[in-house]
């Protein structure tokens, strides 16, 4: 069997990714597609790709004429090619221009490799399609019509949570908002066949309802809707010397299996396994073999073995994967109708495992906590609100931010 071998970014995945990788397929009968990982894009080209390692090997993973898709860090090929013995590399017909490539290029020739260079299709590639959004993006957005449509009050007993609060941020935030008595960002909520799901606030809605809150402030969205929110896996970044974390899962009952960084990836992509833990420069994955409840517990009880007692960074958190602490535990994903599911079963993941990305969010809105704890028909709490948000609107009291946001000021 002629195994074949390519490489690439493949950042926004379009026909010229699809014609390269169909032509290479025909120079053999095993086609292994290798995916430049994110920190290495950043070091060759100054800035990270738009998609993930991972989302983008799973794009490349559902081609009909890709065998295997692997990661591969750094510019050298040499490490890898040894791994996997290919009969044929294939590269793109610029290839030998955009580096030196008298190293891979010999030791192609010594190990008997055959370098086929392909050309690519004109007129389309990832920096070309990225323009073309920058330009779509361009009109203007009504964003004061997203606002009225989106912020609403809800009453706290039809909400559905499916993440566990942590109570030490709960206790500062019942106490700032009864010292204050403002309520400060809303909650928000996704709807979906008639269940409104709180992905992201669970603390802020543990501390209303200590407060004696019967509403509570939403930005509602529709949670099938990807213009709105996106259901990705997380991921905890943690100081814990390798061996100590190792320690720490094997007192909680945590089993798990050391494998390969590229394995680690492959499995977590594919949902294959419920977690991937990298211990210093160790990948370990926890069992195949377990159904959604068994996950759900294995997860909550990775969590549940360093929280409260080591500093957590989440990926949800930071503009970009990173390398820089000691221990990482990537969690697989979970999607919509797992969620749902979970709610509607009872069951509950800790803080933290899970990311919605949401498009619009609504910060600072300082609504009187007495909107949240007096009780009052719905509608009416609503046309009251309307009429608070209308004044911000009258005041110019409302910013809108198309860029990413550091805030400071966080409880």
């Amino acid at each position: 069997m002629k195994r074949i071998y390519t490489t690439g970014v493949y950042d926004i995945l379009h026909l010229g990714h699809i014609n390269l990788l169909q032509t290479a397929s025909k120079k053999g009968d095993f086609l292994i597609v290798g995916v430049q990982d994110d920190e290495s894009v950043r070091e060759q080209k100054g800035r990270y790709p738009v998609m993930t390692c991972e989302e983008r090997m799973e794009a490349i993973r559902v081609l009909p004429f890709v065998d295997e898709v692997i990661s591969y860090s750094g510019t050298s090929q040499e490490p890898i090619l040894e791994e996997i013995q290919p009969d044929v590399m294939v590269q793109g017909d610029d290839w030998m221009e955009t580096s030196d490539r008298t190293n891979i290029v010999t030791y192609l020739k010594k190990h008997n490799i055959v370098l086929h260079l392909i050309p690519y299709t004109k007129g389309i590639s990832s920096t070309q399609i990225k323009k073309r959004i920058q330009e779509s993006f361009k009109t203007y957005r009504n964003d004061i019509g997203a606002i009225k449509k989106n912020i609403q009050i809800l009453p706290l007993k039809n909400l559905k949570e499916y993440e566990c609060p942590d109570q030490r941020r709960v206790e500062r935030l019942v106490s700032k908002i009864k010292s204050d008595q403002i309520f400060i960002d809303p909650i928000s909520v996704a709807f979906h066949n008639g269940t409104y799901v709180v992905i992201d606030g669970a603390n802020r809605t543990e501390a209303l309802r200590q407060l004696g809150a019967v509403h509570v402030l939403a930005n509602v969205m529709q949670y099938d809707d990807l213009s709105q929110v996106e259901l990705v896996n997380n991921a905890h970044f943690l100081n814990i010397e390798p061996q100590a974390l190792l320690k720490l899962l094997r007192e909680g009952g945590i089993e798990y299996i050391k494998t390969t960084k590229h394995e680690a990836e492959k499995n977590i992509a594919n949902i294959e396994t419920a977690a991937v833990i990298r211990a210093g420069s160790e990948y370990y994955i926890t069992p195949k073999e377990m159904d959604i409840i068994d996950r759900i517990s294995t997860v909550n009880n990775i969590v549940k073995s360093y929280i409260g007692n080591h500093q957590i960074k989440r990926l949800s958190e930071m503009s970009h994967d990173s390398d820089i602490h000691t221990s990482k535990i990537i969690f697989q994903r979970f999607d919509i109708q797992d969620i749902v599911k979970f709610v509607q079963e009872g069951f509950m993941l800790e803080s933290g495992i899970t990311w919605h990305k949401v498009h619009n969010s609504i910060i600072r809105v300082n609504l009187p906590l007495e909107f949240l704890t007096k009780d009052g028909e719905i509608d009416e709490l609503n046309n009251r609100l309307n009429k608070f948000i209308q004044s911000k609107i009258n005041q110019q009291g409302i910013r809108f931010y198309p860029n990413g946001i550091y805030v400071c000021d966080e409880w």
